[in-house]
């Protein structure tokens, strides 16, 4: 004998589902929704929020990019015035290590007398002006090596070229640091040419600093 066939719950009670809970307008999309027992209760508290079926606006959300303060202002902060110190203080550093070697020059050219001087001890100090120093610098080497060379004649010393060939190159590997690459090697070049030009000077001028030897006394004529 053939029995009845039941329909099986979710297919039987999906349409009063819908006309109970959420009302006639209602009815359709629970009916669209999936045949499901969870389907059935696809509107909640009154039919304010659905849980079955979602909608084609609530599948793509906008990706926002989120704007605000940077996650660590504090530590942010803290390096920028970190480097901003160290910056300083290798310019301060830099700033008296060229006053102190352009006081040696000036201290040299002093000890030359005025007549044998080619250049006047205050200017040594336009090498502090920036770009200026970039083709000063020669100037400068030249009338200080021009000057000690005729002061060592005029009083009998050896001052080989006044330090010109030292001065010179140390200019010329300043200027071709700023070469890329090959401005490295250059700037050291130029560092230690620099030292070296330095240290010339202040020999120069310890030298021209000495009282200059008396001439020997005339020889007794003979008897």
């Amino acid at each position: 004998m053939p029995t009845a066939v039941t329909p099986p719950f979710h297919s039987a009670y999906v349409p009063i589902f819908g006309m109970t809970i959420g009302g006639k307008g209602r009815h359709d999309a629970c009916q669209t929704a999936p045949r499901s027992v969870a389907a059935a209760f696809c509107l909640v508290a009154g039919g304010r929020k659905r849980i079955g079926r979602p909608q084609a606006a609530d599948q793509t959300l906008p990706q926002t990019t989120p704007v605000g303060p940077a996650p660590y202002p504090m530590y942010n902060n803290l390096l920028a015035g970190s480097m901003l110190a160290v910056s300083l203080a290798f310019v301060a550093v830099g700033l008296v290590v060229a006053i102190l070697f352009l006081l040696s020059l000036q201290k040299c050219l002093n000890r030359v007398a005025p007549a044998n001087r080619t250049m006047s001890p205050g200017l040594v100090w336009l090498n502090l002006v920036p770009l200026l120093n970039l083709g000063w610098v020669f100037y400068t080497v030249i009338q200080v090596a021009a000057s000690v060379v005729k002061e060592g004649q005029a009083r009998n010393l050896d001052v080989a070229d006044g330090g010109k060939t030292l001065g010179l190159t140390y200019g010329i590997l300043m200027l071709c640091s700023f070469i890329p690459l090959l401005g490295i090697l250059c700037g050291l070049g130029s560092l230690v040419c620099w030292i070296m030009y330095w240290v010339k000077i202040a020999g120069i001028s310890t030298k021209l600093a000495a009282p200059a030897a008396a001439a020997p006394a005339p020889a007794a004529p003979a008897a």
